[in-house]
């Protein structure tokens, strides 16, 4: 599955993942996907969330927290998308796929 909605740079999809995991953990029923799936895509987006802010500080910006947030990146990409293929397989409308980000 083409996965163009995902936006590249890390506080692009930050601000997208944001959005996308909220709209699902508030409407999962509605949109074909199962709590425990919503629940795990948004303990993913806050664990990417999380790494992501340690590696940007200055601080706390190290080689580990850098390689933390590269694999919790990779983790949430791919619940994201595989949460869009159960959304996009199920009667959603325009307007929720607008909502989410996936159009």
């Amino acid at each position: 599955m083409r996965d163009s909605f995902l936006p590249r740079a890390d506080g692009e999809l930050i601000d997208w993942g944001r959005g996308y995991s909220g709209y699902v953990s508030a409407n999962f029923g509605s949109i074909g996907v199962a709590e425990p799936l919503a629940q795990s895509l948004g303990d993913a987006f806050v664990a990417f969330n999380s790494a992501y802010q340690a590696a940007r500080n200055p601080m706390t910006r190290t080689a580990g927290h850098i390689a933390e947030k590269n694999r919790t990146r990779e983790a949430f990409k791919q619940a994201a998308r595989q949460v869009a293929g159960l959304v996009k397989a199920h009667e959603t409308t325009d307007q929720q796929l607008l909502d989410m980000g996936l159009r």
